[in-house]
């Protein structure tokens, strides 16, 4: 019996290959699933086996020495690659979150946050999506 890849959908998925038609979808490689607003706003979410790898690589049970902070950042980087879009969601512990830029641009990718305000009942809302600082001013080549 064959196991056949996962077929990738719009609410997100990996492949073996990486997809080459999806330039306007930011893949979700933060620990939380996207809100309903970012879905509409073209965040796709990984598969389940994809989801259940970044949280591990986004969780940290004792303080990580930089070898450890690059190994992580680059497996991150290698799922995001595989979902074919070039602009990926992230979010995680500050000590981490340059790391991980510098892996995405080294693979050509595009860094962004996520930028919440709060409503007029003190709830934070979804905002706009925010270029990462290596890319916005240039001192990394996307």
């Amino acid at each position: 019996m064959t196991v056949e890849p996962e077929m990738r959908l719009k609410i997100g998925v990996i492949q073996e290959e990486p997809v080459t038609d999806s330039p306007s979808e930011i893949f979700n490689l933060t620990k939380h699933y996207a809100s309903w607003s970012e879905r509409k706003m073209g965040v796709i979410e990984p598969g389940d086996k994809a989801k259940h790898d970044i949280i591990a690589l986004l969780s940290f049970s004792v303080l990580p020495d930089q070898l450890m902070l690059e190994d992580r950042a680059f497996q991150l980087a290698g799922i995001a690659k595989l979902s074919g879009c070039k602009r990926i969601l992230i979010g995680g512990p500050a000590f981490f979150m340059l790391t991980l830029e510098m892996a995405l641009c080294y693979e050509k990718l595009e860094p962004v946050f996520i930028w919440r305000v709060k409503d007029e009942k003190g709830k934070w809302q979804f905002g706009a999506f925010v270029e990462s600082v290596l890319v916005e001013k240039g001192w990394m080549d996307p």
